[in-house]
C-alpha cells in the first residue's frame, strides 16, 4: 500500500458517482494516479508504522515542491547522502536538491517504513524529471529534525 492523497485537485473530486467519471465526487483510486503537491495521509489499510513528524514533514515539502519546507526539515548541519555523495549543511542540501530532488520535480509514494532506533527507513516510490523507480532513505533523527537522510537502493 501507499499513501492516499487527500484533496480533490490530486482526487479527481466533482459531482457524479461513478468513480471512473473526472467529475466523481469519489475519489480516483487509481494505482497509476499522479502524486500531487497536496497534503498525504497513510492508508489505514497500510500494515507499516506511522511516519514520525520529522520525516512527514520533508516528505510532505518534497512532494509540495516546498524547497524551504525540506530544508526546514534537518538540524543546521544535516547531511544528505545521496548514493556516496555527502550534501552538507542547509547551502549544499538546497543545491543537491534544486538539481536533483525538488528542481526534477521528485514526487515521492511511501510503501513501506521501517524504525529502528533513531533511524527511520522509508521504501518509496520516486516520479520525477531524473529518477524514476523505488528507493530506500533512512532518515536518521535528532529530536523533531532529520540529521541524515540517507538514498540507497
Amino acid at each position: 500500500m501507499g499513501l492516499v492523497l487527500l484533496g480533490c485537485v490530486a482526487a479527481g473530486c466533482g459531482t457524479s458517482d461513478d468513480p471512473t467519471d473526472p467529475a466523481s465526487s469519489t475519489p480516483a483510486t487509481s494505482a497509476t494516479a499522479e502524486p500531487s503537491r497536496s497534503a498525504v495521509k497513510e492508508s489505514s489499510a497500510m500494515s507499516s508504522p506511522a511516519l514520525p513528524a520529522p520525516v512527514e514533514r520533508a516528505i510532505s515539502a518534497v512532494n509540495r515542491g516546498d524547497t524551504s519546507g525540506f530544508l526546514d526539515a534537518f538540524t543546521d548541519s544535516g547531511v544528505v547522502n545521496d548514493w556516496g555523495r555527502e550534501f552538507r549543511g542547509r547551502e549544499a542540501i538546497k543545491g543537491w536538491s534544486d538539481k536533483e530532488f525538488i528542481g526534477a520535480d521528485a514526487r515521492l509514494t511511501v510503501d513501506r517504513v521501517q524504525p529502528e532506533g533513531d533511524t527511520v527507513t522509508v521504501t518509496a516510490q520516486v516520479k520525477s524529471s531524473g529518477f524514476n523507480g523505488p528507493s530506500d532513505f533512512a532518515f536518521t533523527l535528532d529530536g523533531d529534525k532529520v540529521r541524515e537522510m540517507r538514498i540507497t537502493d
